[in-house]
Parts: C-alpha cells; structure tokens; sequence
C-alpha cells in the first residue's frame, strides 16, 4: 500500500508522520551543530567554556542549540531516550575532564591579570610622579625667568619686546 494514499485520514497521518521525522533531524541536527560549536569554544579557550561560568549542562546546550528542554524531557517524544541521553552523557564527559581544570585555569589567568593591571597601575603611577616632578621643574624655571625679567638681566631678542 505504499505510495497509495487510501483516506484523507491517512494522508493526514502520513503528513503528520514526516512532519515529526523532520522535526526529529532538525532537532538532531540542531545538537550536532551546538556540541562542534561548544568544542570549539572549549578549544578556543584552553579548555574552558568560556560562558555559563564554564559549567556545560543539558540546560545551557539547549539554548545554545535553540531547542526547548521540554522537547528533550517530554515523555511522549523520540527525544527523551535517545537525543537527552547522548546529550547528558556528552555533558558528563566535558564535566568530568575540566571541573579541576577550571579551577586551576581560572586561577592562573586571574593571577596573570592581576600582575598585569599592578604594572600597568604601577606604570602609571610613575609617569604621574613624572609629570609632577616636570611641571615643578617649569614652575621653577617660569619663576627664574620672571626674576631676571624683574631686575632686568634679561634682553629681549624681539624687534618689539613683549
């Protein structure tokens, strides 16, 4: 009886049925996409997730492949057997190799920034401190200059003194 389409109820299932396989390889396709685009953050960064404050769970792949966790987690669908136990136990797997080595990395590169903003800080105090010590400098010298212009050892080089 393939190909032949015997009631219009049947046609109707036949529809409804392709409509849940494509929805079902949309959704597949949507995980696959977020699990490379995850890895590749994960590459990108040392092996730090760099959202979520770099906890991976089934919550955050769902919004990163735009799928409802009510989709995953509904009893009636293909999902909850199959897409929401692949996507946990992927979960599991990035959880398991980096909870210490996201403490770790997260230490290490706050301990690399802190040393760096205390030299740039450092830095910077130091050309102010320059900068005062110049200004004080001209201070002085504007005020030797106006003592010479004063008790008039000072001869203008200017056709027309100013």
């Amino acid at each position: 009886m393939k190909g032949k389409i015997d009631t219009p109820v049947q046609a109707l299932l036949d529809v409804a049925r392709q409509h849940g396989e494509l929805r079902t390889l949309m959704i597949v396709r949507r995980w696959q996409d977020a699990k490379a685009s995850i890895a590749k953050d994960i590459a990108d960064n040392d092996g730090l997730y760099p959202l979520n404050k770099g906890k991976v769970d089934v919550k955050e792949v769902c919004r990163r492949a735009n799928i409802s966790q009510q989709t995953l987690y509904a009893k009636t669908g293909p999902h909850r057997q199959t897409t929401l136990v692949e996507i946990q136990e992927w979960c599991k797997t990035l959880m398991h190799k980096s909870i210490p080595a996201v403490k770790k990395a997260v230490g290490e590169k706050s301990a690399f920034w802190k040393s760096e903003f205390e030299k740039v800080a450092s830095q910077i105090h130091i050309y102010e401190l320059q900068l005062i010590e110049k200004d004080l400098r001209i201070e002085g010298l504007c005020e030797e200059i106006r003592q010479l212009k004063k008790n008039a050892k000072i001869v203008s080089i200017h056709k027309n003194p100013r």
